[in-house]
């Protein structure tokens, strides 16, 4: 059975705050950093509007994720060629080619479900006016702290060595998540606390620190999953 995230609500645990300026992807300034916020100021300028933080979940958007996460999977490869060939097909105009209509997301790369929950929230936030071909890419770019779609869906979407992954789908039924279990090999980690205690184990956190660039520093006074969080939200800043 598939874990469902309601969002009627926000997850109360993490203190979101007013995002301003970290690192993106790369490490670099952000862009609030060089000719930012600071600048505008010194310009005698009036601060730009703060972005809305969590995004705006209000309806008509979708109510819910459900999610699957499949540990040491064995079909990494058949998975994202699947993947690939039904958005090849769908670059070629036959909008019918839904059959992988998910997010398949490198476990690896998600610390909590919440990060999750918060990368969803934006993805919906942007409906029907998407950067990306669908909702469920749109959820993968939106864990990304930088703008840059290909990166984000080659860094966070499930790889050829991925071990681990989450299987996210927005207003799911039933047998929709049964299909999509079928499609993954591997062991299904089921209830809540179970899946958050298996995202702690299989996170990476090395490569976590170098895609958002964090630093040792930030660690020693906030979590990973604050770090993250922070650069989710920061991205549409400016």
């Amino acid at each position: 059975m598939s874990l469902v995230i309601d969002f009627a609500q926000v997850p109360a645990e993490i203190d979101y705050g007013t995002p301003t300026s970290p690192t993106d992807g790369n490490g670099e300034n952000g862009e609030n950093g060089e000719n930012g916020e600071g600048d505008r100021a010194r310009d005698g300028q009036p601060p730009s509007a703060p972005q809305q933080w969590p995004p705006s979940t209000s309806a008509p958007r979708a109510k819910t994720l459900s999610v699957l996460l499949v540990r040491n999977i064995s079909n990494a490869a058949d998975v994202r060629a699947d993947i690939l060939a039904v958005a090849n097909v769908q670059d070629a105009g036959d909008s019918g080619a839904n059959i992988v209509d998910a997010a398949f997301i490198d476990a690896s790369l998600v610390p909590t479900l919440s990060v999750l929950r918060s990368a969803a929230a934006m993805a919906c936030q942007n409906l029907p006016a998407l950067k990306t071909k669908t909702v469920h890419a749109e959820l993968i770019w939106s864990l990304s702290g930088n703008r840059h779609v290909g990166r984000a869906l080659s860094t966070f979407g499930v790889q050829d060595t991925s071990r681990h992954v989450l299987v996210a789908k927005f207003d799911a039924t039933e047998g929709e998540m049964e299909e999509l279990r079928g499609r993954v090999e591997g062991e299904l980690v089921e209830g809540v606390e179970a899946i958050e205690a298996a995202l702690r184990e299989v996170c990476d956190v090395a490569r976590l620190k170098k895609v958002y660039g964090i630093c040792d520093a930030e660690l020693e006074i906030g979590s990973i999953e604050e770090g993250v969080v922070v650069r989710i939200a920061a991205r549409d800043c400016g």
